[in-house]
């Protein structure tokens, strides 16, 4: 198993389109949103994108657990048998660092850190969820072969 922490610098800070928006919501038929609308749900999409993530990554690069940690100090953590707060185990396998960092998606920087360092943060984010009462969403369907235990280190 290989652990990584990924640190996102992005601040997601940008002014939608709100005439683009508009027709996209016309086109399926909505109710076309206000510019407040639309702010809104931009910073509410904003706050919902993780600061920095920590993950545990089997031999053939799938997830097989993560933890999230957000600017407002929450956490949430994602396994085979469910999530909390927003994001899941991912449904492709992880790009290496060197395909990480030579992507169009690259805005952060991603570290290699110690099994100790992961299970502390995996346990804080147990701790922090349950003391928040914050419930797991249990995956009703999820059977990924490629993080079966057979591809364990």
């Amino acid at each position: 198993m290989k652990y990584f922490r990924y640190v996102n610098k992005s601040e997601c800070e940008f002014t939608p389109n709100f005439e683009a928006i508009r027709e996209h919501e016309r086109k399926l038929g909505l109710d076309e949103s206000t510019n407040e609308e639309i702010l809104e749900d931009s910073r509410i999409m904003r706050e919902t994108i993780p600061a920095e993530t920590f993950y545990e990554i089997n031999k053939i690069r799938w997830q097989k657990r993560r933890v999230d940690l957000y600017k407002s100090g929450e956490l949430g953590y994602a396994d085979k048998n469910g999530q909390t707060l927003f994001y899941g185990l991912a449904e492709r396998e992880m790009p290496t660092i060197e395909e990480f960092y030579n992507s169009i998606d690259c805005n952060g920087d991603v570290i290699e850190i110690t099994k100790d360092e992961f299970e502390k943060m995996w346990k804080k984010a147990q701790v922090f969820c349950e003391k928040s009462n914050i419930k797991i969403n249990y995956y009703e369907y999820y059977n990924n072969p490629m993080i079966d235990d057979k591809y364990d280190d």
